[in-house]
């Protein structure tokens, strides 16, 4: 099972593998990664303009790390925008957008009448 306590040697034989195509890979990545790092971003309460940066950094920086292991060191030349669009990936802020939706969707359906 692949968790993130998984070494780097792990990871990167995980999405470096080219026996998977990049679609599963990119699928992974977003049930092993992307999931655990948005538990509860939905309650977070507003954030600053400099947390916002930092969550914005941090998901680019995990974004740049799959893409590397996808792409090798083709991927130092490309902008953020670049890197989202082959990845199939959306910005940072809208996924925390999405998750405060459905958060508020859920206690929308479990509101009173």
């Amino acid at each position: 099972m692949v968790c993130w306590r998984c070494s780097h040697q792990d990871r990167h034989a995980l999405y470096s593998n080219p026996t998977l195509d990049i679609k599963h890979r990119i699928s992974l990545f977003q049930t092993l990664v992307m999931t655990g790092l948005m538990f509860d971003v939905a309650i977070w309460p507003e954030l600053s303009n400099q947390e916002k940066k930092l969550f914005e950094d941090g998901v680019h920086g995990l974004y740049n790390s799959l893409s590397l292991a996808i792409w090798n060191e083709e991927v130092y030349s490309w902008r953020q925008d670049r890197m989202r669009a082959r990845l199939g990936l959306p910005h940072p802020t809208v996924l925390a957008s999405v998750a405060r939706l459905r958060h508020l969707h859920h206690l929308c359906l479990q509101a009173d009448d």
